[in-house]
């Protein structure tokens, strides 16, 4: 695996990442977002038609690029975060949550331990298939570049936005426009 830019410290840093959903389960559409110059992609599974095995390849393309890669997964479930950075996704976009304990919940799914409860495994694709050979240990490395995004689309979780902020494993609150403004009428 190719060491990209990493996403999370650049959002820590406060620095400017452009990136761009996909769609399209096609890899030279994803070599051309990074061809194009932005710093990581978002692979729609919420709205788009992917197994996790095209999410995997995508992703590997996006590694080969030099590209970061985000994973809206289709439906909050821990199963499906563990699977998207199990496959090497450098983040997870945690659509459909209608309640800060929920959000809660899968965001600790998110890391391994002490920070959460990811389910740990280092023969999956993202530690190498257990040829981890960097010397910071894989679950600290994953702990400290694994960028999380939850979804804000839903009166209730509007109103909790301050909660939702002070959850631990949470780097971004993406605004869902189209759903929030659909659930305020």
């Amino acid at each position: 695996m190719n060491d990209k830019c990493d996403l999370r410290e650049r959002i820590m840093k406060k620095e400017t990442v452009i990136g761009m959903f996909a769609r399209f389960n096609n890899m030279a559409v994803t070599e051309l977002i990074a061809n194009a110059g932005f710093d990581f992609i978002i692979i729609d599974m919420e709205h788009g038609n992917f197994s996790f095995l095209d999410v995997e390849n995508i992703i590997r393309v996006s590694e080969g690029c030099g590209m970061s890669s985000v994973v809206r997964i289709s439906y909050p479930f821990k199963e499906d975060v563990l699977h998207a950075l199990d496959s090497g996704a450098d983040g997870v976009q945690i659509p459909s949550l209608s309640t800060v304990y929920a959000a809660k919940e899968i965001c600790t799914g998110t890391k391994y331990y002490p920070e959460g409860d990811r389910g740990a495994s280092l023969t999956q694709r993202s530690a190498k298939y257990g040829n981890w050979d960097k010397e910071e240990p894989y679950y600290l490395y994953a702990n400290r570049r694994t960028t999380v995004i939850v979804h804000v689309e839903n009166k209730d979780m509007a109103a909790s936005i301050e909660e939702i902020c002070a959850i631990p494993q949470l780097d971004v609150v993406f605004i869902g426009p189209a759903d929030l403004s659909q659930a305020l009428g």
